[in-house]
């Protein structure tokens, strides 16, 4: 080989290396994961869960205290549990929440650099906790009224959460310890969750029996209680009938595929939940 020839080698070798992508710095997608419950530890009613919506975002610190720009090296990540959210929407206006509780657990990544095995790690958050008082019955709207809700006490303490961060899957999976508490009652749970959040139920399967808990008359009377209501004028003829209540259906993992997930993520359907959940722990990849 002679020099001319050498040098290009070492050019082109140099071009090569310039061209590699950089590891991306540590964050989490935006939006409702599906998580998966796995039970560890515990029993009673705490024990029950199986999965939920986790709203998931990022934050960044500023600078300093007199730099507000954001410091992108400094990312915390905020988890929401849409059983939390659903418990304020349901108190507004009618229960304060202990002014001590925050309702989403938040905590600072490690680094700004995901591991050699590709995750971005957040050792603890704060705890995520709601505490209600009893909650009346009361009018959703001039159709619809909302059953009365007993007084409310959950926390939720996530950690050692270990969020997948590649060029190829930007923050859509991750893993964590979940130490789940309801009132006087505790589990511990195995996390697995994913983005976006995409149902996987089909129709189909036996009938089943309906749900007691779900209104099926105009203000949640059953229908022989609505029909009776509006033959003596209680009811209000401007509500629209009730709905019919949605038909069987059955877990079909055909539905996780070409729904918005990454291509690359081993997937199958709850059975359970009928949602699309991860395979197997992080990395859950084909």
């Amino acid at each position: 080989m002679n020099a001319r020839s050498s040098a290009y080698l070492s050019v082109a070798a140099l071009v090569l290396a310039a061209c590699e992508q950089p590891a991306p710095e540590c964050n989490v997608a935006h939006g409702p994961f599906w998580a998966k419950y796995t039970l560890v530890s515990g029993e009673g009613d705490c024990a029950m869960l199986t999965g939920e919506e986790l709203d998931v975002q990022s934050y960044y610190a500023q600078r300093s205290a007199r730099d507000p720009r954001p410091d992108y090296t400094k990312v915390s990540m905020a988890i929401a549990p849409s059983s939390i959210n659903a418990a304020l929407a349901n108190a507004a206006g009618l229960a304060e929440p202990d002014a001590a509780d925050t309702p989403y657990a938040l905590g600072r990544f490690a680094g700004n650099k995901a591991g050699d095995d590709g995750f971005c790690r957040v050792s603890e958050l704060a705890v995520a906790r709601l505490r209600l008082p009893e909650v009346p019955e009361h009018a959703l709207d001039e159709c619809i009224t909302a059953p009365a809700a007993p007084a409310y006490d959950v926390s939720y303490t996530f950690s050692n959460v270990r969020v997948y961060y590649t060029p190829a899957a930007i923050g859509t999976q991750f893993a964590a310890d979940l130490t789940y508490t309801q009132g006087d009652c505790t589990a511990r749970y195995e996390v697995s969750a994913v983005y976006p959040m995409v149902s996987c139920a089909a129709p189909g399967g036996d009938a089943g029996v309906p749900d007691a808990a779900a209104p099926t008359g105009p203000t949640g009377m059953d229908e022989e209680d609505a029909s009776a209501a509006e033959g003596d004028g209680s009811a209000d003829a401007s509500c629209p009938p009730a709905e019919p209540a949605p038909g069987p259906t059955v877990a079909d993992d055909a539905l996780c595929e070409g729904a918005g997930i990454n291509p690359d993520f081993a997937l199958t359907c709850d059975p359970v939940a009928q949602m699309c959940v991860l395979k197997k722990e992080p990395p859950s990849l084909k």
